[in-house]
């Protein structure tokens, strides 16, 4: 059914609350204690005799008055409120329970009375507020209002407090208004940032003050002995994360012309950051702050200061320098050549020549000799090791190495008390991916017919030693095009979904796959065959001997298959001449007159040439069979 929107058009008149009617705070505590002081002269209890009010009736009733009007807007039995955590006092009233209860602090101060939000009560309180401070312009001459924040860090703590300075043309008063801010910090953080972050706290204390007590138009300055927080805030550069977050966070609450700078000695918030002791602080004065505070803006100090450049510019973001010129290395003379045995065969003719040129005796024949190849190998790898490796050193990566008489670096391994070849004992130490050394790998693959990884470092390391040397010769073995020809592994083709006259439900032998198998040698001279007719869908078999391949022999073992099993519906062939002879003599019937006698063609389904059978049966039962 339709839903029904039900309107209630009777209008309720909540009766108007008695303090309603009255313009103040202060008048509505007054008339209620007067209240007060009737109901206790009816019921007869002492009460004060004076005729007018004392400064505890006033409290009593203000705690009476806010315990009436909290058991309107809140629970009774409620702990928390709005996420903040309250407690009922022995006076009946909630309270909220603050972070710093463990303060020695007057009770007023650690559990606020929870004021109702939205409520005629505190219209009239704030509205009184206003009256009393804000408009105090009124009743002095000629009065300048301004408002000294005064800001100091320390390692342990962070302390911004507010003074109020009025100036006329007379006296000068000066207030603290709000209490110092103290933060701790757990983390190892730098002083400059330190400061940074009490300058953050005073510009949010500043926008709380400023919109509490209805200040924008007043004049705000802002007074911190941090020189490298002070040319944070007041220069335009691009400052790192941290430090360009906080600055703009307070651009957006202050301007940077109105901060400035302090020495620590005058700085109020300085005592109440780092402690003194009881004598100092009554001769000091904090609360009061700097004298020249008396004189107009004009006639104040200007401190000058020389701020550390290199914390301020530790904090800059960083500028990352790229570099856009192309530098063309000159390849080495070897990789124009393709194997390793080749670079040592080019390697000894330059040496041949230089020796030539030199006028010194060397080997006559045209061929080179197995010395001269080993000669111009331990030669090309002290040259190279030179560029990878520094001349005086012990150890390469943690491994010890010595320089033998040959000037190569050679590992010494910890099996040197074994009695073996040298140059197991000692491998030649090379660099890890290297041309040579790649073409040394390649070279040890192709000799040992493409061996594996597992192979070649063990050849390898009979007179190498290679960093990550199976990690450079699986790479290696990885490029290798005829192994990964042998590797690659043979294309398959996903498979296909089952015809319907393997999934449907028949009867048993009502889809038949047919194929022969054989020929079987008889004794003394003959042949036979077997017919295999197999069920499609339950994959059963049943086998019939066929003597000759005839279509006549072949209809013969249909026939005694049909007694035996049933007429089947479908059949599936190849395109052998007995199976499309059966067919052809099939499609000779009259099967409108058989049609009387409820019986129905057989379909007769051939095999493509070459194709497997749909069915995917006959072949299988023929493996089977044989």
């Amino acid at each position: 059914m339709k839903k029904k929107i039900i309107v209630d058009l009777s209008v309720k008149i909540e009766k108007p609350e008695w303090f309603e009617r009255l313009s103040s705070f202060s008048k509505i505590v007054r008339v209620f204690c007067w209240m007060i002081r009737f109901v206790n002269k009816l019921r007869k209890k002492p009460s004060y005799g004076t005729k007018t009010l004392t400064i505890e009736e006033k409290a009593k009733a203000e705690i009476i008055l806010w315990s009436i009007e909290q058991k309107k807007h809140f629970r009774e039995k409620e702990n928390s409120v709005h996420g903040l955590q309250v407690v009922r006092g022995d006076d009946e009233v909630l309270r909220v329970k603050t972070r710093i209860i463990e303060r020695e602090d007057d009770l007023s101060f650690l559990y606020p009375i929870l004021l109702p939000s939205k409520h005629y009560l505190t219209e009239c309180l704030i509205r009184e507020y206003h009256l009393k401070y804000c408009h105090a312009g009124v009743q002095i001459l000629a009065a300048k209002l301004r408002l000294q924040y005064w800001i100091f860090s320390s390692k342990r703590n962070i302390r911004s407090c507010v003074s109020r300075c009025v100036v006329c043309k007379r006296f000068t008063a000066k207030a603290l208004t709000t209490p110092p801010i103290q933060l701790p910090l757990d983390r190892k953080v730098t002083i400059p940032r330190l400061e940074l972050l009490a300058c953050v706290l005073g510009s949010r204390l500043a926008k709380y003050v400023v919109t509490a007590l209805f200040l924008r138009e007043v004049p705000t300055y802002y007074w911190a002995d941090a020189t490298v927080a002070l040319c944070w805030i007041q220069r335009e550069e691009n400052w790192g994360v941290f430090v360009n977050n906080r600055v703009r966070e307070i651009r957006s609450l202050t301007k940077k012309e109105y901060w400035r700078h302090i020495p620590g000695k005058l700085n109020p918030a300085d005592i109440a950051s780092r402690g003194c002791t009881l004598q100092h602080l009554l001769q000091y004065g904090w609360w009061e702050g700097p004298e020249f505070l008396k004189a107009f803006p004009e006639a104040w100090p200007k401190s000058e200061f020389s701020p550390n450049e290199e914390l301020i510019a530790a904090e800059m973001k960083k500028k990352i320098i790229v570099d856009l010129s192309v530098k063309i290395e000159k390849p080495e003379w070897f990789e124009r050549l393709s194997s390793f045995s080749k670079i040592v065969r080019v390697f000894c003719w330059m040496i041949r020549f230089v020796n030539k040129l030199r006028k010194k005796p060397s080997y006559g024949t045209k061929t080179l000799t197995i010395e001269e190849k080993a000669k111009a190998e331990i030669i090309l790898w002290s040259i190279e090791q030179k560029k990878h490796f520094r001349e005086k050193e012990n150890s390469v990566h943690g491994l010890q190495v010595v320089r033998g008489d040959d000037e190569v670096l050679r590992v010494k391994t910890r099996i040197i008390e074994r009695e073996d070849d040298l140059s197991f004992l000692y491998p030649i130490l090379l660099p890890s991916k290297h041309y040579l050394t790649e073409y040394l790998i390649r070279e040890y693959h192709l000799k040992y017919c493409h061996a594996g990884v597992q192979i070649l470092a063990a050849k390898l390391r009979l007179q190498y030693w290679i960093f990550s040397s199976k990690r450079n010769i699986r790479s290696c073995v990885s490029r290798c095009v005829v192994c990964k020809r042998f590797t690659a592994k043979a294309l398959t083709t996903p498979p296909i979904q089952l015809p319907l006259d393997r999934v449907r439900e028949s009867a048993i032998f009502e889809i038949t796959g047919i194929d022969l198998c054989g020929p079987l040698l008889l004794k003394p001279r003959g042949k036979a065959w077997i017919v295999l007719f197999t069920c499609a869908v339950y994959r059963a078999i049943h086998l019939e001997p066929l003597m000759s391949l005839s279509t006549e022999s072949f209809m013969q073992t249909l026939r005694r298959f049909i007694a035996r099993r049933g007429r089947p519906s479908t059949v599936y062939t190849d395109n052998a001449t007995n199976f499309r002879g059966t067919d052809n003599a099939l499609k000779k019937i009259d099967w409108q007159k058989i049609s009387e006698n409820e019986c129905y063609p057989i379909k007769w389904k051939f095999n493509p040439p070459t194709v497997q059978s749909p069915l995917f049966v006959q072949s299988t039962a023929c493996s089977c069979a044989f």
